[in-house]
């Protein structure tokens, strides 16, 4: 069995190849744009031409690659092991077995546990509120002596009541009921194509006897993440799609001795967690957010497009002026909403997002600037054919921006 990151490779080279290849085939088209356009012989047809050819380009590879990253699952990370079936288990117990030798530890205690989650919230950009019920078996004979129960370290509010104890024979199952408020390591960067993980850790409360957690499957008649084991079926959450669930172990070392006198601390210990993937809906950002963006932009350029010489002759400076207030409107709307999404997302860093503000920003500053030199100076470049140039060059060079934003966040 292959092991994740031995996957999660290749498949990021294939997803790099086939973005250079979408690069390739719009450096292509453009160059054919070029050759079609014959600007020799109507030189603003042509340029117009090459110009909807190059935007177009930029759009068409920027949805690409934004539609190759939605797929890409997300990985496991270092020094993460998943439980997906018996095999898997089996391994990992072999292999904690080992450890504890070589280390000189006691023999660890596996304890079969179970989850299975109920509902789940986002009560911030951080944080995720979940409920369900959490199970474990006692076996007599190995786990005499061992207090029953566990902790969710990660949760800044948990509630676990305990349900019933059933006992059959040689076991004793022990079900409590939960409901927690679990702070969450989000990474927002590709903000509003990101997927997240929700993780939801559970550790025993005597730890640090050498108890290990171990996934109940028998409690679960499919485990493989597609199947999405340990939740409700019909569970929703808001604004996001609910992707795939597993068991897994993250191996941590802990350098304190927890306030035991003769407990020397955790060496490569297996914190077992719950996780279940979610990805961001994109119809609501959408509407909220790059729609009204789109539409600031659509009319940054009909400013741009419908102003000419004679308008600049009636009015010089009022025209001048009509078109930096319209603009400093612009800017206002923009500027709120991108306060507005900063302020829920609570993000330290630049989201994906973001660089369609800034791209905005830019636009809104290159129509004012280009209409005080319209007005005010006598630049050939800038009165050309009646602002030809800077009209033709207003989409290639917001969409061209915009395409390399794309590639930074998700190349």
């Amino acid at each position: 069995v292959l092991a994740d990151r031995d996957v999660l490779m290749p498949a990021r080279v294939a997803h790099r190849k086939l973005i250079d290849i979408a690069l390739v085939i719009a450096i292509a088209v453009v160059l054919l744009a070029i050759a079609l356009a014959r600007i020799d012989r109507d030189f603003n047809r042509g340029l117009w031409i090459v110009s909807s050819a190059l935007a177009g380009s930029c759009i068409l590879v920027g949805m690409f690659v934004i539609a190759m990253a939605i797929r890409q699952q997300l990985p496991n990370g270092d020094n993460v092991t998943r439980i997906t079936n018996w095999n898997s288990l089996n391994r990992f117990t072999s292999q904690q077995r080992r450890r504890t030798l070589v280390q000189r530890e006691e023999v660890p205690l596996f304890i079969p546990t179970g989850i299975y989650v109920q509902s789940a919230f986002l009560e911030d950009a951080s944080t995720v509120g979940v409920n369900g019920y959490v199970w474990q078996r006692y076996t007599k004979g190995i786990h005499d002596g061992i207090q029953r129960g566990f902790i969710m370290p990660q949760a800044k509010i948990s509630t676990i009541t305990r349900a019933y104890t059933v006992e059959d024979g040689d076991t004793e199952l022990v079900r409590w009921n939960f409901n927690a408020t679990v702070h969450q390591n989000f990474d927002y960067s590709r903000y509003p194509f990101d997927s997240e993980r929700v993780v939801i850790d559970l550790w025993h409360k005597e730890f640090t006897k050498n108890v290990i957690l171990i996934p109940d499957l028998a409690s679960y008649k499919l485990m493989s993440p597609a199947a999405k084991p340990g939740l409700f079926e019909e569970m929703q959450i808001s604004g996001w799609k609910i992707g795939d669930s597993s068991f897994n172990y993250l191996s941590e070392s802990y350098k304190t001795s927890f306030g035991l006198r003769d407990f020397a601390g955790l060496t490569n210990y297996p914190n077992l967690y719950f996780g279940f993937d979610i990805r961001k809906e994109i119809t609501g950002p959408f509407v909220s957010n790059m729609l009204p963006l789109l539409v600031v932009t659509i009319l940054l350029f009909a400013i741009l497009f419908l102003g000419t010489r004679e308008e600049r002759d009636k009015g010089r400076l009022g025209f001048a002026l009509d078109v930096i207030a319209a603009c400093a409107g612009f800017f206002l709307v923009a500027i709120l909403l991108h306060i507005a999404l900063r302020r829920d997302l609570a993000a330290r860093d630049i989201f994906y997002l973001e660089y369609f503000y800034f791209v905005t920003y830019a636009m809104i500053l290159y129509v004012a600037v280009n209409y005080v030199l319209f007005t005010k100076t006598a630049i050939r470049l800038v009165h050309y054919r009646d602002n030809f140039i800077v009209k033709v060059v207003f989409w290639p060079v917001s969409q061209l921006a915009l395409l390399v934003f794309t590639l930074m966040v998700f190349y």
